[in-house]
């Protein structure tokens, strides 16, 4: 039961029934303290996004492929490419479907798999025509939520690499480093 101060004028101060539900006690304390936490910057690693620069370059079965920057949030890796066929045929790029998972990522507590997932928006995927350029995402989701700040290193391997010409298949398989200075 709730009660509020009486505004009748003049008078002091009564109590009367207020008909709204009272609040808990432990939802009020609970609230509180996590309020309390994001003012003085604790219980924020849940929140954290880190967005590493990584300019990293390989070339896979005659497909150019640069990997500008990695995101690393909760609920994913996003990682920003760019895909350049400089040769004289076709190549395909062929994502997902390679084992259990298409990458991982390294934190305190060990590797952590994560999952390649299809998107509509700037898929790399797909046949790549001689001198063709191409820039997406890559978009990993793990299978339980990440604290970005404790990744250390992801490896992708989210796909292969087809090439048309001579028939041959490589894993696109790429080691990054998200440590200052690392490659």
């Amino acid at each position: 039961m709730r009660f509020t101060r009486d505004e009748r004028g003049g008078r002091p101060p009564a109590l009367r029934h207020d008909p709204r539900p009272a609040r808990p006690a432990a939802a009020v304390a609970a609230v509180l303290a996590a309020l309390l936490l994001a003012a003085c910057g604790g219980g924020g690693a849940a929140q954290q996004v880190v967005d590493v620069a990584v300019n990293h370059e390989v070339e896979i079965n005659g497909l150019e492929i640069r990997i500008a920057r990695v995101v690393v949030e909760p609920g994913g890796v996003l990682v920003d490419a760019t895909v350049y066929n400089p040769g004289g045929d076709p190549r395909a790029l062929l994502l997902g479907g390679c084992g259990p998972s298409q990458g991982r990522v390294s934190t305190g507590d060990g590797w952590k798999n994560v999952y390649y997932q299809v998107r509509p928006e700037g898929d790399l995927g797909g046949w790549i025509q001689p001198g063709e350029r191409r820039s997406g995402v890559i978009a990993l989701k793990p299978a339980e939520e990440l604290d970005p700040g404790s990744v250390t290193r992801v490896q992708i391997h989210p796909g292969y690499v087809l090439n048309t010409a001579t028939g041959e298949l490589e894993l696109l398989q790429v080691m990054l480093s998200l440590e200052e200075g690392g490659a």
